[in-house]
């Protein structure tokens, strides 16, 4: 009697458990209400990769700024941009030239007037605030110009010439009075330097009218991708020097050779016609410790070298087609990935292979960047000079 009632309560037990189960819906769990999907499960989107600048929009200062990457050590610098804005209205029959240029100074090149059976006559332009400070040693770092037609539609008119040059194109100064600000061109030079602008196959034809929506712009890269500095040159802006200066400034860029040129011609029109120009560059400023600015300066971004190499060639080949090179990189421009990661993600560690090793390649920089072996060297090495030592015992 007794085992029979254990049986009884055993069976009312599971009768009831079962029908709390179906009250809850326990049975229905791991049913599906409907027939199952064929096919592999859907996933999840993957995320877009950031958009990458383009070499050249990456070296363009209107589009990009800050530091950019270097192959090789240097000491802690401060950026410095200049801008310039000027309107210049070209009188009728007259023709003008600018010529983007770098050099060791705040001179940025030259702009001059011509008739077409005369001597030209030229004036330098400035990027005025690096003039004011003094540094000690200047690097190229960005500079570009970009012009715009400004006259009423109805009397715009001509083309624009514009010219991405491997180097700054010789041009024999006429001597001149000291006491007169303007540089001049023998007639004889300047045809040559227009036919060179004009029959170059590097050279693009834009019309004027257009340029008054869409900007022609240039900018100018190093031909040589090491990362150079030069002692900087004082600009002397009184009156009786500023010609001798301007001259001599450039003469000392054709010697060093290690940037590119880009020049604007716009040949003689029937009517006047007013254009705007804007000028800006972004320069690697050194300074002494006892100048105001020197704490202010840090290390810059440190790349492979082949990398920073194919920053400026790819930049410099997109400049023979124009400033219409595209925002976002090319397939072929993949090393702009990696030049972007470099620049938002080195951190300390590029401080310290900044100071201690002269050029890298990917084998040392990846070492380093893993590593950070060399983090304790930048108080011990400072300069490039005294770091040599230290790099060596590392390659």
């Amino acid at each position: 009697m007794g085992w029979w009632v254990g049986v009884s309560l055993t069976s009312m037990s599971t009768r009831k458990s079962n029908t709390i189960a179906t009250q809850t819906g326990m049975k229905k769990k791991g049913k599906s209400k409907g027939p199952k999907p064929k096919g592999p499960k859907p996933r999840n989107p993957k995320r877009q990769p950031r958009s990458t600048l383009s070499a050249h929009s990456f070296l363009d200062p209107f589009v990009s700024k800050g530091y950019v990457p270097s192959p090789v050590a240097h000491a802690p610098y401060l950026i410095v941009e200049s801008a310039k804005r000027w309107e210049y209205t070209v009188a009728a029959n007259y023709s003008y030239l600018v010529c983007l240029a770098y050099t060791q100074s705040a001179c940025r090149g030259y702009t001059m007037t011509w008739t077409g059976t005369a001597d030209a006559l030229g004036a330098c332009t400035f990027a005025p605030q690096l003039a004011t400070l003094t540094p000690s040693h200047v690097s190229l770092q960005r500079c570009g110009l970009q012009l715009q037609n400004t006259t009423n539609s109805l009397n715009r008119g001509g083309t624009i010439y514009a010219m991405a040059a491997n180097d700054i194109i010789d041009v024999a100064f006429k001597a001149d009075d000291t006491d007169d600000p303007l540089s001049r061109v023998t007639y004889a030079n300047i045809i040559k330097l227009i036919d060179r602008i004009t029959s170059s196959t590097r050279t693009r034809i834009i019309s004027a009218n257009s340029s008054a929506v869409r900007k022609v712009k240039g900018i100018i890269t190093y031909t040589n991708p090491d990362f150079s500095w030069n002692v900087f040159v004082p600009v002397d802006m009184s009156l009786n020097t500023l010609n001798t200066f301007f001259e001599q400034s450039l003469a000392t860029t054709n010697l060093l050779n290690n940037t590119s040129a880009y020049y604007f011609y716009i040949p003689a029109q029937a009517t006047a016609q007013t254009y705007t120009f804007e000028l800006l560059s972004q320069d690697g400023a050194r300074f002494d410790p006892e100048h105001a600015l020197y704490g202010s300066s840090r290390y810059a971004p440190v790349a492979p070298s082949h990398h920073v190499a194919s920053l400026y060639r790819s930049a410099m080949d997109a400049s023979h087609h124009g400033e219409m090179a595209p925002t976002a990189a090319q397939p072929h421009e993949t090393f702009m990935q990696r030049m972007g990661d470099i620049v938002h993600g080195i951190g300390s560690v590029a401080e310290g292979v900044a100071s201690a090793v002269p050029k890298i390649g990917s084998a040392i920089y990846n070492t380093v960047r893993t590593g950070r072996i060399l983090q304790g060297l930048r108080t011990a090495a400072p300069y490039i000079e005294e770091a040599g030592a230290a790099a060596a015992i590392l390659m």
